[in-house]
């Protein structure tokens, strides 16, 4: 793959992370004031997994011990603020 197309992928990557981030932070404030706190902040806090996997499939990053108990950490807080 030439370097042209490579560096159009990882733009086209970080903008739709952009957007997405974007688009949930906006809504979320909004979503406070109708429905409850926990459901709204985990569906906020899903932007941190998808940074990671465009972090790891396009930017090819590694995924050693720190990352993965990173990602362990931040789906247990995503499944505790859903939950409880």
């Amino acid at each position: 793959m030439p370097d042209e197309a490579i560096y159009g992928v990882v733009l086209l990557a970080a903008l739709a992370h952009a957007l997405w981030n974007a688009m949930v932070k906006t809504s979320s404030d909004r979503l406070l004031t109708l429905l409850p706190m926990g459901p709204v902040t985990a569906v906020r806090e899903t932007s941190v997994v998808f940074g990671a996997i465009i972090g790891i499939v396009v930017l090819r990053e590694s995924f050693g011990p720190r990352r993965i108990a990173a990602a362990c950490l931040v789906t247990a807080g995503i499944a505790a603020l859903t939950l409880f």
